[in-house]
């Protein structure tokens, strides 16, 4: 089966959420832990880089399945892992 990828240009203020998730990741794997979306968008409420809503919620969710459309992955390899 081919993959195919969606060409994708992200606004700033997005590739800076991916960025500061893909650190948090990081942080957690080094401990031997992954993070599922609901684990890593509650990292983002208490370290004050966003609000605990749910738009907030939706947003890192659709910003991290783009971000793996686009084929540049995150530590977690899929965006299921991440739902």
């Amino acid at each position: 089966m081919r993959e195919i990828f969606v060409p994708r240009n992200f606004k700033t203020k997005t590739l800076t959420r991916i960025e500061q998730a893909n650190a948090i990741l990081t942080e957690y794997a080094g401990q031997g832990f992954t993070l599922t979306l609901r684990q890593l968008f509650y990292q983002f409420v208490a370290r004050q880089l966003v609000e605990n809503m749910q738009a907030n919620y939706d947003t890192l969710g659709n910003a991290f399945e783009a971000h793996w459309r686009k084929r540049r992955r995150p530590i977690v390899a899929h965006p299921r892992r991440l739902r």
